[in-house]
């Protein structure tokens, strides 16, 4: 499924530089690559809010599931405010390209509203890496500003919002796979992949933990597995009694006010008698 949106994507790009080439420096009459453009851009943003809708009820049911914890809940929080923001530009450049208004002043009302999503953007989403998001305040050189030139590059703009939006809820929001427990808080992210959810009394239980990348030993506090061991990225300790279990990670991080802050996973598994 990601790689067929993917190449949708795609296409969808293509025809936008494409239509965006011919209007802006080509010679023939441009209705027919603004109708292609506008298609491509109405149809990407169906697609693309789904599938923002979609990332955060998935989310949603992991952190209910899995991961409750006020962080989490932030990022879900955040996720359904950038939608809701980003929709209200989009339709404040709909009505920049329909509005009727003078060619230049319509140019420049595009630049203030984009200039004032983008600051909203790093105030708001300043603990994330989006080094994409100074795309948004760059514009071609054009020769002059036609009513074609405004609506394709309007039209292209709202485009940059739909990619934006997918970026920053991708950076802010980690879906939760099955056999996975993750959670995401500021701009760090939490892998714990046990290999499996059964293990025999005796036998040792083995779970992959990442933080970004593998963990160092530093950033996890022994909880109640006072026998658990941490190596090279691998958390593993032998089993010593039967029923449902469970072990716990701590990760203290520090946010961009200097406040440390402690988050706990419990992991839980089954422990089977020897031979079952």
């Amino acid at each position: 499924m990601h790689i067929i949106a993917r190449i949708y994507e795609i296409v969808v790009l293509l025809i936008v530089l494409g239509c965006l080439r011919q209007i802006l420096w080509g010679t023939p009459t441009y209705d027919a690559q603004l109708s292609e453009l506008q298609t491509a851009m109405n149809t990407n943003w169906q697609q693309s809010q789904k599938q923002a809708f979609e990332l955060i009820n998935d989310f949603k049911e992991s952190v209910i599931i899995r991961n409750n914890t006020a962080q989490n809940w932030e990022s879900v929080r955040k996720g359904q405010q950038l939608v809701h923001k980003t929709k209200q530009i989009n339709n404040a450049l709909e009505h920049i390209k329909t509005h009727g208004q003078n060619n230049q002043q319509a140019l420049s009302s595009l630049e203030q509203t984009v200039s004032k999503y983008h600051q909203w953007l790093q105030r708001t989403f300043k603990n994330l890496q989006l080094p994409l998001l100074d795309s948004l305040t760059k514009y071609p050189e054009v020769g002059g500003a036609t009513p074609a030139v405004v609506r394709a590059l309007v039209t292209t703009k709202q485009l940059q919002l739909q990619q934006v939006q997918k970026m920053v809820l991708r950076a802010l929001l980690i879906v939760c796979p099955s056999g996975e427990i993750k959670c995401c808080f500021g701009c760090q992210r939490v892998y714990i992949t046990p290999k499996s959810q059964l293990v025999q009394v005796g036998d040792e239980y083995r779970a992959s933990l990442y933080y970004g990348q593998p963990v160092d030993g530093e950033s996890i506090k022994r909880s109640s597995s006072p026998h658990l061991q941490y190596r090279k990225g691998v958390v593993s300790f032998t089993q010593k009694n039967r029923g449902k279990q469970y072990w716990e990670a701590k990760f203290r991080y520090y946010t961009y006010n200097g406040k440390d802050t402690t988050v706990v996973h419990k992991i839980y598994y089954e422990a089977l008698p020897k031979g079952k």
